[in-house]
This record gives C-alpha cells, sequence and structure tokens, in this order.
C-alpha cells in the first residue's frame, strides 16, 4: 500500500496483515500515525522507492496488491509491474 494509509487501515482493520510501501518523508509520516490506531501490528511501514526492487518481500510472500493512486507517480512502471508478480503467491 502506498499514501496517507487510508487503504492500509482499512485492510488490518477487517484483520489483513499489510506492508505499506511509501517513497514520500511526508506521506509516510501520514501513514505511520494513522495506522498507529493498529495496535497489533498488522501494519508493516516500508519507506520505499517503488521504482527498485522490493528486497524486504520474498518470492510469492503476498496474498494481493492494492495499487490505488499511485501508477501515475511511477515513471519506471515496468520495473514495477515486474515486481508485483513476483511477490504474489501463486493465484494472488
Amino acid at each position: 500500500m502506498r499514501g496517507a494509509g487510508h487503504y492500509s487501515e482499512a485492510l488490518a482493520g477487517r484483520g489483513a496483515e499489510v506492508v505499506a510501501v511509501e517513497g514520500s518523508k511526508r506521506m509516510i509520516g501520514h501513514l505511520r500515525r494513522r495506522v498507529a490506531r493498529q495496535a497489533d501490528g498488522r501494519v508493516h511501514v516500508h519507506r520505499h522507492d517503488l521504482e527498485r526492487p522490493m528486497p524486504f518481500l520474498a518470492d510469492g510472500s503476498c496474498d494481493g496488491a492494492v495499487l490505488a493512486l499511485v501508477v501515475h507517480h511511477i515513471d519506471h512502471r515496468a520495473e514495477l509491474f515486474g515486481e508485483i508478480p513476483r511477490v504474489l503467491r501463486p493465484g494472488g
């Protein structure tokens, strides 16, 4: 997840474990404040440039991906769209 944490908060509130990824220092502050309400630790926040590989995620380690309001901010989409299938589990 990327951004101010709205989707991360909603997914975690429904029981999902979330890996939230954001490159902007300002937005990561918003995200961390929003998900701090999730005291059970289901939101794992990473400040990271989505135009680079995500070494903190293993192959097939994610059930799904939400790219809401992010693609238009990415110049090198091929890298991102290569990474997403790598981290998704089969059928994810």
